[in-house]
């Protein structure tokens, strides 16, 4: 199994409704929307290679208090998680056009193959 396919199935335990990239259409909230934003390649002296991906998580809701709760539940999930590390957590944003509220929430993943990116 891949890291997005595990990232996708851990996400759907907090929320009912999780969507790569974007939000589509007539999607129901609250949401999340994750993309993977950067992905650390650190060698050792033996060529092995540890993979850090970094995932954003945006938790739409259309409220701020349901936004947040989204958020905290994303980080109760991954915090307990040794192989994660909650690197930010942005306070909720507001867009005017869609009348939503959004909390971003950012997590560092250790894997250890190339193999589990693809």
């Amino acid at each position: 199994m891949n890291i997005d396919t595990e990232v996708f199935d851990a996400l759907s335990t907090v929320v009912d409704h999780v969507y790569p990239d974007a939000i589509p259409q007539g999607a129901l909230f609250p949401l999340i929307v994750y993309k993977r934003v950067t992905t650390l390649r650190e060698r050792s002296h033996d060529g092995t290679a540890l993979i850090r991906p970094r995932y954003q998580f945006t938790c739409w809701a259309k409220g701020p208090t349901e936004a947040r709760a989204t958020a905290r539940d994303v980080i109760a999930y991954f915090e307990p998680d040794l192989t994660c590390q909650i690197e930010n957590h942005l306070e909720p944003g507001f867009t005017p056009d869609q009348k939503l509220y959004s909390v971003i929430v950012e997590v560092r993943f250790a894997a250890h193959s190339e193999a589990l990116l693809v």
